[in-house]
């Protein structure tokens, strides 16, 4: 029998980020890391949920002024944590009802919401954090 190699090899980071400019092919790389990082730590069916939250702040960072954002994909103990912090301090709102067919923005964050376990923004000193987090299936959220 020969043994492993295991020198040098690392366990899968639990935090992953990555900073970028919006442009819409911007988004296509950062749903192929989340396809990749998903199932490596043990919650791939956050996939659908991680994808859409992901695509979703991601692309909302195209109202700032800079369009530059930083992804932060992170493994919690009951899930997964997103977060997208960019330059600009206007926060968002985050609607508690589905917005109206006539309304012009707000559907991409209440669907957000309809996803994620927790959803929430923090103002920093140069913009803010809007971050979100998806428990995985038979976790207990407190």
């Amino acid at each position: 029998m020969t043994a492993l190699a295991t020198e040098g090899i690392q366990p899968p980071r639990h935090e992953y980020v990555v900073a970028c400019q919006y442009t819409p092919q911007s988004l296509q790389p950062i749903r192929g890391i989340l396809g990749a990082l998903l199932p490596l730590w043990g919650v791939a069916e956050l996939t659908d949920g991680c994808l859409l939250i992901a695509t979703e702040l991601c692309s909302n960072t195209r109202h700032t002024p800079s369009r530059v954002f930083r992804l932060t994909i992170r493994r919690v103990p009951r899930g997964v944590r997103i977060e997208v912090k960019d330059n600009s301090t206007t926060l968002p709102t985050i609607p508690a009802e589905a917005p109206g067919w006539d309304a012009e923005g707000g559907r991409g964050l209440y669907l957000a919401s309809q996803y994620a376990d927790k959803l929430g923004v923090v103002q920093t000193d140069d913009g803010k954090i809007v971050w979100a987090e998806l428990a995985s299936p038979g976790v207990i959220h407190r």
